[in-house]
């Protein structure tokens, strides 16, 4: 008796024939939506173009809006429905009519994307171009989800919209278009396969699906040896490649994880920061760019033995190091990337740090221009026995001084002529922000004692603001 109580409620619980609707209202649910002509087809074109702008522009919305609309998942369903009930002139009528829209969304995301002035190869993009075994779960994931909603006496209205969002039919074809646009064959390649991954996988889950809920009838078409030696062939060939994928997806997770935990405690310095890294597994190389206090041969090479450690034995380290003479903390570090962020709020992390070295790499010409200025100061002007720039700071800004370390005070005329020298040499092409304001001893500081003037290491400084 409790056996009894607990299969009907169990049945009651997970059974799906409970509100399943009649055989014809199914058949006719889905012949109708099975079509490629008036309504269907504009919609179809409207959902290409919106997808392709979406991939075009990386907005994750407007693709999701274009999956909602697109009327490729009916044909889909329509096919495993021909195939479920054994009628093999709709089956025939079903793949041609899909063949059709598989080429009128090709067609369409390819003059598109010829089109467009914007043809950067975007994230969302690339997302599309490398399917795992994952794609084949949520494929059929999807694909049941898709014929149990279809075949409700009453439809749930959010099951299809949100099973096409998943299976996401619609970006890989318009990514196929944009490949052929940009002549990128390989990744054309790839984005077709996670088509083909959810096309398959939707269709034998819809299958699967009418055998289940007992609407399929037994029929030659699957009850034949060699037709289903057939649809295993299809199967594997598409199971295969997205497990090999997946495995090295899972592969490129685990060094990059080991990656950043190298680069997180191997590099982890109080006035040196990594303003950029990255791993090339061709030639197996690892690129550090760093930020502040220099570091030392010793240091580098203990960096560089510390790789077999975080299994990255076959790895060479480049480094590049921009030197700042006071260091920068992690801190300044972030306020920098914060201010970058907060003036380009739709710059990617990647973007900001090369907006960053763009930087660094102007303070090093900089410097490269304080010291063949200083060589100069010390060829044109015998008196002054070194040269110097040191960053200073006051209330109300940072600025550069000039630091001259003479024999004797030099006279106004000199100064002036120094002055003016100094000004069109920081004012030309070299992007140095600093621009010489007054040098060495105004008409108002303290004259230097008898003393002072005879001392070979009297000292002076001028602003560069």
């Amino acid at each position: 008796m409790k056996n009894t109580l607990w299969k009907e409620k169990f049945k009651e619980v997970f059974g799906l024939r409970i509100d399943q609707a009649s055989k014809e209202e199914i058949a006719q649910r889905i012949t109708t939506s099975a079509t490629v002509t008036g309504t269907n087809m504009y919609i179809l074109i409207l959902a290409i173009l919106i997808a392709s702008i979406g991939l075009n522009m990386n907005s994750t919305a407007v693709i999701i809006g274009a999956m909602l609309i697109s009327p490729l998942m009916s044909l889909i369903l329509s096919i495993a429905y021909a195939i479920s009930m054994g009628q093999s002139q709709w089956l025939k009528k079903s793949l041609l009519r899909f063949l059709f829209q598989i080429g009128v969304s090709i067609l369409t995301s390819t003059i598109y994307f010829m089109l467009t002035p914007i043809d950067s190869f975007s994230g969302e993009l690339a997302a599309r171009t490398n399917p795992t075994i994952w794609d084949v779960l949520i494929a059929i994931c999807g694909g049941l989800a898709a014929i149990i909603a279809n075949t409700r006496k009453s439809m749930v209205s959010n099951i299809i919209p949100g099973a096409a969002i998943a299976t996401a039919l619609m970006p890989p074809l318009c990514t196929v278009g944009y490949c052929l646009a940009t002549a990128k064959w390989w990744h054309a390649l790839g984005a077709f396969y996670l088509f083909f991954i959810n096309t398959i996988f939707i269709c034998l889950s819809s299958i699967i699906g009418f055998q289940i809920m007992k609407i399929a009838k037994k029929n030659e078409w699957l009850s034949n040896y060699q037709k289903c030696i057939f649809l295993s062939i299809i199967i594997l060939l598409a199971v295969v490649p997205s497990c090999f994928l997946a495995w090295q997806s899972v592969q490129e997770i685990n060094l990059q994880k080991q990656y950043n935990q190298f680069i997180r405690n191997e590099l982890n310095f109080d006035n040196t920061q990594v303003v950029k890294s990255e791993i090339d597994t061709t030639p197996k190389i690892i690129r550090v760019a760093l930020i502040g206090s220099v570091l030392d041969d010793s240091t580098l090479d203990k960096i560089q033995k510390a790789l077999p450690q975080y299994n990255l034995g076959e790895y060479q380290l480049e480094v590049t190091q921009t030197q700042l003479e006071q260091g920068i903390t992690q801190e300044q570090l972030a306020v920098i990337l914060s201010s970058q962020q907060q003036n380009n709020p739709s710059d990617d992390l990647e973007k900001q740090q090369k907006n960053l070295q763009t930087v660094l790499d102007v303070q090093s010409k900089a410097k490269e221009l304080q010291i063949n200025t200083a060589k100069e100061i010390l060829l044109l002007y015998p008196s002054v026995k070194s040269v110097g720039f040191s960053q200073m700071q006051n209330m109300d800004d940072t600025f550069f001084a000039l630091v001259l370390q003479v024999d004797c005070l030099l006279d106004q005329d000199t100064i002036i002529t120094m002055k003016s020298w100094l000004e069109h040499k920081f004012n030309t092409k070299t992007e140095v922000l600093q621009i010489v304001e007054s040098l060495q001893l105004d008409s108002n500081s303290t004259p230097l004692s008898d003393e002072n003037k005879s001392d070979p290491n009297t000292t002076a400084e001028s602003a560069l603001s």
